[in-house]
């Protein structure tokens, strides 16, 4: 009996993770998170990078960092032209309880501009003996 070769598909992938990965499923489906936490906890999280490089050594670590789900793993192993790939990964909500990440909108610089200037944090900046300006189309201004 033939058997197909670890990350040739969905599930001789999930096999070879739980083979190497303690509690890892080894019925996982393609949609199964390995980045949640409650599902896989960290140490199992970093078992499952070493078990996927041992399959693709090769393997550029940011597309391995960015895959979320066992599909887009999947991908990153049987794809052979890792270098001009990029997985296509599911667009979503980048938010925790604490943080969102968003674009920058234009009503946010006030904001910004002033906590880039309040005391408390203005000491970290250099800004050459000047002020950035608000907008990008003003001039620098002196704070002497």
């Amino acid at each position: 009996m033939k058997t197909s070769q670890p990350g040739a598909s969905i599930e001789s992938l999930a096999r070879h993770l739980a083979d190497r990965v303690p509690g890892f499923p080894a019925s996982a489906t393609t949609d199964f998170d390995i980045t949640r936490s409650g599902l896989l906890d960290h140490a199992q999280r970093v078992a499952v990078r070493h078990a996927v490089t041992e399959l693709r050594p090769d393997l550029f670590a940011p597309y391995l960092d960015a895959a979320k789900t066992l599909g887009e793993l999947q991908e990153l192993v049987s794809n052979p032209d890792n270098e001009s790939h990029v997985p296509r990964l599911k667009q979503g909500q980048y938010q925790t309880a604490r943080a969102r990440l968003r674009p920058i909108r234009e009503q946010d610089l006030p904001q910004i501009y002033q906590a880039a200037l309040a005391p408390a944090s203005a000491f970290r900046w250099r800004f050459r003996g000047r002020t950035p300006a608000l907008k990008p189309s003003e001039p620098l201004s002196s704070t002497r």
